[in-house]
């Protein structure tokens, strides 16, 4: 499955490094392609780019710490996947704790602790909701 992971840019880009490194690991098979882009200046492209990757992916993954619930970038990458119907929950990164403030359209419930034994029972259950689930 291919994940877009979504991080405040500004702050917890090496935790996103430890992210790809730890999920070799996973027991569900995850690919996570660096797909975060720093706004130009400006222009449309920018903004279709980053909707066309996350369209594209299985899922998203929002990496949470303490600065996220005032990242640009991370708002506007949850609102894209919500268009877009791509399931997706939230990892608190080690500083962050359930207390920790959490972007607008992430619901805490769906907000768990960077734990490689539980990830992969979330991703299971992504595979089954958004532009994945079937109507019967």
């Amino acid at each position: 499955m291919l994940a877009f992971v979504s991080f405040d840019l500004g702050h917890d880009e090496p935790a996103f490094g430890k992210f790809i490194e730890g999920s070799s690991g996973c027991t569900t098979a995850l690919q996570v392609e660096h797909w975060s882009l720093k706004p130009p200046a400006g222009g449309p492209e920018w903004h279709k780019l980053r909707r066309d990757r996350i369209s594209r992916s299985d899922l998203m993954i929002v990496l949470v710490g303490n600065e996220t619930s005032t990242a640009d970038n991370v708002l506007e990458e949850i609102n894209l996947a919500k268009l877009s119907n791509v399931p997706f929950f939230g990892i608190y990164l080690d500083q962050a704790v359930p207390a920790s403030p959490l972007p607008s359209g992430l619901p805490g419930n769906r907000t768990m602790p960077w734990d490689w034994l539980r990830i992969p029972a979330a991703l299971d259950q992504l595979m089954k909701e958004g532009k994945h689930h079937k109507f019967r």
